[in-house]
């Protein structure tokens, strides 16, 4: 039991250490409602190279 629990340990260590490694900043804007088109239009228009950009949409029950 204590030998699966150090590994489990172990583990769970290796993966929030290994979980930082793979974070970095990001420039995020909130451009919700009547902000959207505005922006996306502003985004093509000025871009140099390509847009990214990720969209959420939370349901509400």
């Amino acid at each position: 039991m204590k030998k699966c629990l150090r590994i489990f340990l172990f583990v769970l260590i290796l993966l929030m250490l290994s979980a930082k490694a793979f974070c970095f900043p990001a420039e995020v804007q909130d451009i919700s409602g009547s902000k959207y088109f505005p922006a996306v239009k502003e985004a093509i228009a000025n871009a140099q190279e390509s847009v990214k950009w990720v969209e959420f949409k939370k349901n509400s029950v």
